[in-house]
């Protein structure tokens, strides 16, 4: 009865992620599938991904994922870095042997926007992936990969983080495939699989819930949040801390296993933090973050546990759904987290994004996410 008086608008849209993004898929693998030709893929040298908030962590999740899946050197870059002191001559020799996947729910992000016009003037081909085929970054790319994002209401995004990691995994198996690293029915099942990962998420929800409720409860008075993901987890952590700071504005901090030894163990808010270590088996630095629950045990600091092994030492864990391909396993990484972050908010009585009200109003006047000018004009993006 105390969890469902804590329901929210953002945990409402987390429950019905999975079957949405279901519905979303039968639309987005055909697109996906043929966003680009079989010559353009053959072309691709190099990628780079890139975009901002959610989808900087939606392009940390995914980049290793390419570089698995297409054979080619993947980057990760922030839109700042790409639009303001990228080097011409890191987006290659030859014309659109750099793809660079610019990805902008809006369309009209302005640094999206304006690295997009930067690339794509050094000679890189630009796939815009977004939900708007009439905005600035659609008409600033070469291909658009359009996501028919569902009409929600205002609430840190959920949905449609989920499906710009589904966007970005169908086509990360498309131009795999399309280059012969596997076969068509190896294609069919990375698909298959995010599809699966989807069901198992319904299943598990209600789990999931009551234990995001009663972390939420326990560490209502927090001051901070420590994300903890190595490798393919990095972005989960990433996301996860900003959904902290969205919805119920508590700072998150972000960090892999390694650096925690260095520089985050020494912090004096052992008891006013709440910790969560993302680690699915089969990450490549797996032994680190296991290391690392080692020491907090030693530490005797609470943590929560998200993935899909065993952790004796953890205060809470939440365990994801086992799958074969260990490199999909952060679609669905994020649902834990998000939920906590609802509750927390709902719990504080915490208006998401401040309510946008007092020094956290924005409008044409403030310089914002949204409202810039793009560099070597007055003209301003306005969403």
């Amino acid at each position: 009865m105390e969890r469902q008086k804590h329901d929210s608008e953002m945990r409402r849209q987390i429950k019905q992620a999975p079957s949405l993004l279901k519905s979303l898929y039968s639309d987005l693998e055909p697109k996906a599938r043929y966003a680009l030709t079989t010559p353009e893929i053959y072309g691709i040298k190099r990628i780079i991904i890139t975009g901002c908030g959610d989808n900087h962590g939606a392009a940390l999740t995914t980049g290793r994922v390419f570089e698995i899946l297409t054979g080619c050197v993947t980057e990760v870059m922030h839109p700042l870095e790409l639009a303001y002191y990228f080097p011409s001559w890191k987006a290659g020799t030859g014309p659109k042997e750099t793809l660079v996947i610019a990805m902008s729910n809006s369309g009209k992000t302005p640094r999206v926007v304006e690295a997009a016009n930067r690339l794509h003037s050094f000679g890189a081909m630009i796939l815009a992936v977004t939900g708007n085929t009439l905005s600035p970054l659609a008409q600033a790319s070469d291909k658009v990969l359009h996501i028919d994002f569902p009409k929600l209401n205002p609430a840190p995004g959920t949905t449609t983080y989920g499906a710009m990691l589904m966007a970005c995994y169908l086509l990360a198996v498309r131009i795999g495939e399309v280059r012969l690293k596997y076969t068509m029915d190896t294609a069919g099942m990375y698909r298959n699989e995010l599809l699966r990962l989807l069901e198992e998420t319904e299943q598990s929800f209600e789990q999931w819930d009551e234990t995001a409720f009663s972390i939420a409860r326990e560490y209502k008075d927090t001051v901070l949040g420590e994300m903890i993901g190595s490798g393919l987890d990095y972005g989960s952590a990433y996301y996860s801390s900003a959904k902290l700071y969205e919805a119920a504005g508590i700072p998150g901090i972000v960090t892999n296993s390694e650096e925690w030894f260095h520089i985050h163990c020494f912090s004096k808010l052992i008891n006013s933090t709440v910790t969560a270590i993302f680690n699915h088996c089969g990450n490549e630095a797996e032994s680190r973050s296991l290391e690392l629950t080692e020491r907090m045990k030693h530490m005797k600091k609470e943590f929560i546990y998200i993935g899909n092994g065993q952790c004796r030492h953890a205060t809470y864990s939440f365990y994801m759904p086992d799958t074969s391909f260990g490199f999909l396993s952060p679609f669905i990484q994020w649902v834990p987290a998000a939920l906590i972050a609802s509750y927390l908010a709902a719990i504080r009585e915490e208006p998401y994004h401040r309510g946008f009200q007092g020094i956290w109003k924005e409008d044409e006047d403030t310089p914002s996410s949204w409202n810039s000018k793009i560099k070597g004009t007055e003209e301003k993006m306005h969403c």
